[in-house]
């Protein structure tokens, strides 16, 4: 991104809102509207100049995803999982120091609070093993030849539904590749019933039909398709929870709704043990939220 064009250019469509939008030519006098016009041209702008700061390199590990599947880990489907969603291999991708650090903490049964900069990649932190533990478990019941018993097994938890979303969409670009795992939204945005997962697909594929010459850096968007592992209506975790079920292996939900569903006697969403809470943007939990 080039900070002076984005100025400029930012400038320019504010200023040509204002001039569409307002009625000053049209009803005020000619004098304000010649003043509104040299306003523009004396530099007096609506938009300040660019704040450039440089971000903070983390350190790398020393291990790829490879090296992780190789010392016990992470299972391989998942480390194809991430790297997919990295956008490279298992054997070029090494996550960050903190990133590594957080699996091998988990995986030796310890809890973790994880602080760091912005755009470090403190949600793989979380995501690499919670999601790595549930596929192992649907291993195990593979292995011995028992039936998966499906609950919740992780509650990620946010202070908004904008960042809830935002994590939905992450979820279905690495859990396409691990279509075994299932996971939903739970908030007050969550329809009742929705179409089936067919019909908003076929929707999909003919907007990713549109948006197929889009640049690789916007391609996250062609990937927002709903999943078929993907709860996506109230309908759904109920029926589910009705037929022994148990609802999806991961809960995406905000606070004000979790409060909502432990008020609400009966609605199985606490009938099993988690394995898994996860707080997201854990500062902002402070006074009523807090509690």
């Amino acid at each position: 991104m080039n900070p002076a064009q984005t100025e400029r250019k930012l400038k320019e469509k504010i200023i040509g809102y204002l001039d569409r939008t307002l009625p000053i030519k049209r009803k005020l006098p000619q004098e304000l509207s010649r003043k509104f016009e040299e306003f523009q041209q004396n530099g007096m702008s609506f938009v300040r100049s660019p704040y450039i700061e440089t971000s903070k390199s983390y350190q790398f590990s020393d291990h790829s995803l490879r090296d992780m599947v190789d010392e016990g880990l992470l299972e391989l489907p998942v480390a194809k999982a991430f790297a997919s969603y990295w956008g490279g291999t298992i054997e070029g991708i090494k996550p960050y120091l903190h990133q590594y650090r957080s699996v091998e903490a988990v995986q030796n049964g310890q809890n973790l609070v994880v602080c760091t900069g912005t755009g470090s990649g403190k949600t793989e932190c979380f995501l690499l093993p919670v999601i790595n533990s549930i596929y192992r478990q649907h291993q195990q019941a593979q292995r011995e030849g028992t039936v998966y018993q499906r609950h919740i097994r992780a509650m990620i938890l946010y202070p908004m539904n904008a960042l809830v979303n935002d994590q939905l969409n992450r979820l279905r670009r690495i859990l396409k590749e691990l279509p075994e795992i299932t996971f939903g939204r739970y908030t007050g945005e969550t329809e009742k019933e929705i179409a089936p997962v067919d019909v908003a697909r076929e929707r999909v594929e003919q907007l990713n039909a549109r948006w197929k010459d889009l640049p690789k850096s916007d391609g996250h968007l062609r990937d927002e398709a709903a999943l078929r592992n993907e709860y996506r209506d109230k309908k759904q975790w109920v029926a589910n929870r009705a037929a022994g079920g148990g609802g999806a292996d991961i809960l995406v939900t905000n606070f004000a709704m979790l409060e909502r569903l432990m008020l609400v006697p009966g609605n199985g969403f606490f009938d099993e043990c988690w394995d898994f809470i996860v707080l997201d943007e854990a500062h902002c939990y402070t006074g009523s939220s807090g509690t």
